[in-house]
């Protein structure tokens, strides 16, 4: 290549990454992830990730003004032990603009198409503060990040997760913030602010309430943070803390007080005294009402079936031989396969694509892993990803221990971690390649091509049943784009 040559590739390629840097990227991806959402939301059914379930949840909390509900009644049976549910606070407080809308129409469909607004609204609002929070750590330039955002957005799991009536997406817009407000405290570690302390304690009890499993993202993300300002400040802790408490404003005060003193009773009305009393942030239906009345649960029913039906030779696999050849094949199929009717919801090569990512990203991530854990930002990324799967995989083990088979493994649970997943990653493969800038170039291309093959909701275009559908008319609109699509679309 001549220099004039050169000079003409280079100039084109940082006009590209100054693109990919620049905000209109990001506003590509927000619309990726709004169509996709949208899409869902306009034409499917309330089957996926049980929403139509959360969504009878919603309704019953229109009945009261408290969060706190009081006995159960035989009715809300088939739903399971709601009274004492670890995660409630998503269906009482989505069940106020669920008020509203009943107050406009009593279609069910219409109830349920504004309530999925909503929720893409918080998908939306989770992606912007994951940027937010990812654009912050040094190394992570801004393509990188939006980069690894739109991988994220094109991920099947996530693209129809962000229309669908589910509390996975409240708490993803809480994470995000607090993983926002983590990084901005650690990077200004010397700076100690107190109020941005009592936020993220607040929203670590909000969104334990919307779903009692994000201890396991709090959790980490506490620890590692409660590390890096003690090793920062030391015994001078205490004293800084009450000193810059003397700044805030009486009013302020008063606001921040009452936010933690109302969420911290709800966390110790609820997680708190069902650990004390049954052992476990949520209470299995068996400790609070009979057998026969847990039975109306379909859930519950079909675990007791799986628990009748397991061996008595049943011998588990070790954890590591488990987490191999078990928990990440299930975890990648997943990712790709949100109907999972085998092979009828698959494309085979961004089926292959992910099964072949996510281990190259870890083996990635590990060569890496020195340089990446040289900053404090990085630590709290790494911190909160190995933490929260690490307990995941060890509820999901107990999980297959108990049943004798594997139960409740679904990709939609690493959503919360997945962008941070990959942009270290990204980052990683930058890292390893230097200023092999055309290299980069490449394999993004090659990633982005093969994303093609299947990636958002072509999968779903192409391979979702009619039955799935509202109506006839939405299931041929679809077909008709399905049919334009399938072209472009390799069969292996």
């Amino acid at each position: 290549m001549n220099a004039k040559m050169k000079k003409y590739f280079d100039s084109k390629y940082s006009l590209l990454m100054g693109f990919l840097s620049g905000n209109k990227f990001f506003y590509i991806i927000l619309a990726i992830v709004v169509t996709q959402a949208l899409w869902y939301a306009f034409n499917f059914k309330p089957t996926i990730y049980d929403e139509f379930r959360h969504f009878e949840n919603i309704e019953i909390y229109t009945e009261q003004l408290s969060p706190i509900l009081g006995e159960q009644k035989p009715e809300w049976d088939r739903l399971g032990n709601i009274t004492r549910s670890g995660s409630y606070m998503y269906y009482y407080l989505m069940s106020w603009p669920l008020r509203l809308l009943q107050a406009v129409s009593d279609s069910q469909g219409f109830q349920i198409i504004g309530l999925r607004f909503i929720n893409i609204a918080m998908f939306v609002g989770a992606v912007i503060f994951m940027r937010k929070a990812l654009i912050q750590v040094s190394g992570f330039s801004a393509s990188i990040v939006n980069f690894s955002l739109l991988i994220f957005a094109l991920t099947p799991a996530a693209a129809l997760l962000a229309g669908i009536i589910n509390y996975d997406n409240a708490a993803f817009l809480l994470f995000a913030i607090m993983l926002s407000l983590s990084v901005t405290i650690i990077k200004n570690r010397d700076k100690v602010r107190i109020d941005k302390l009592l936020y993220l304690l607040i929203l670590g009890l909000l969104v334990s309430l919307i779903k009692y499993t994000s201890l396991a993202l709090v959790v980490p993300l506490f620890a590692y943070l409660a590390y890096s300002l003690i090793t920062t400040h030391g015994k001078r802790l205490p004293k800084i803390l009450i000193n810059d408490a003397k700044r805030i404003k009486p009013l302020h005060g008063v606001l921040i007080g009452l936010c933690l003193v109302v969420s911290l009773g709800f966390f110790l009305e609820r997680p708190v005294t069902n650990t004390i009393l049954y052992g476990r942030p949520s209470t299995s239906c068996e400790n609070t009402m009979s057998l026969d009345r847990c039975r109306k649960f379909v859930d519950y029913s079909i675990y007791e079936r799986i628990r009748e039906n397991k061996s008595s030779e049943f011998q588990p696999v070790g954890y590591i031989n488990y987490i191999v050849t078990m928990w990440m094949p299930t975890m990648t199929n997943t990712m790709t396969n949100t109907l999972e009717k085998g092979s009828a919801t698959q494309l085979p090569i961004v089926i292959k694509l992910y099964a072949w990512l996510f281990p190259i990203a870890i083996l990635l991530i590990l060569v890496c892993l020195r340089e990446i854990l040289t900053d404090r930002a990085k630590i709290l990324l790494v911190a909160v990803t190995v933490g929260y799967v690490a307990i995941l995989i060890s509820s999901e083990y107990s999980s297959y221990v108990k049943y004798g088979q594997l139960v409740g493994v679904r990709a939609r649970y690493l959503v919360p971690v997945l962008p941070i997943f990959i942009a270290l990653a990204v980052y990683s493969i930058s890292l390893l390649l230097g200023a092999r800038k055309y290299l980069k170039l490449v394999l993004g291309t090659i990633v982005l091509l093969s994303l093609s093959q299947g990636a958002g909701i072509t999968t779903y275009l192409l391979t979702t049943p009619e039955n799935i559908y509202w109506d006839r008319d939405n299931y041929s609109i679809n077909d008709q784009a399905a049919e334009v699509i399938e072209p472009f679309i390799k069969e292996n």
